[in-house]
């Protein structure tokens, strides 16, 4: 084995040494050296893939290439680490991602949804409400009977697994047919 080739397997392993590390210690080995924020493209991941990547990939071309091994192996090497290290990042960037906030009561209000197990008066059944995107199944509570497969209004939400609902289609008859509320009296005192 060369020259070359020795240093570019110490360079493979060191960077898997600088994987397994930040695997174990990842939060507190970027503090102490100021490495990027996780999932950037200078954090200890990418730059200990690109090592690895680098080392691994020169040390076969320095071993099977016999005039200017130390040249060619690390054309190869930046060749093949450049799109390991952009993989790495484009990976921890998506497992890093943020999930939406769990909903809470009031974000119930005003939705609608549909009646999946029957409501009879004043008692409890099941609705489906898209929330985000997401069907969601709660407990429902009515005033009135609501069959199931009737779209229904939520008008309340004691809690996040409980909501009371009124026919979306007598809410809406009702709130078109309303009359305007009293115009104030004048107080003439």
């Amino acid at each position: 084995m060369d020259t070359a080739t020795i240093i570019y397997l110490a360079i493979g392993i060191g960077g898997t040494v600088l994987v397994a590390v930040s695997l174990l210690l990842g939060d507190i080995f970027e503090g102490l050296f100021g490495v990027g924020d996780g999932g950037g493209a200078f954090s200890l991941p990418v730059l200990a893939g690109f090592m690895g990547c680098f080392g691994y990939a020169g040390a076969i071309t320095a071993s099977v290439a016999n005039d200017n091994a130390a040249v060619l192996g690390a054309l190869v090497g930046v060749g093949v680490a450049i799109p390991g290290a952009l993989g790495i990042s484009r990976l921890l960037n998506s497992l890093m991602r943020q999930t939406d906030e769990t909903p809470t009561a009031t974000d119930y209000v005003g939705t609608t949804g549909i009646v999946i197990t029957a409501i009879p008066a004043n008692k409890y059944g099941e609705v489906s409400i898209a929330l985000g995107g997401h069907p969601r199944k709660v407990s429902a509570l009515a005033t009135t009977a609501l069959p199931a497969g009737t779209k229904v209004t939520v008008i309340e939400a004691p809690s996040e697994t409980l909501v009371v609902v009124v026919d979306a289609a007598a809410n809406t008859a009702s709130a078109n047919t309303s009359t305007p509320p009293p115009a104030p009296s004048e107080d003439v005192s």
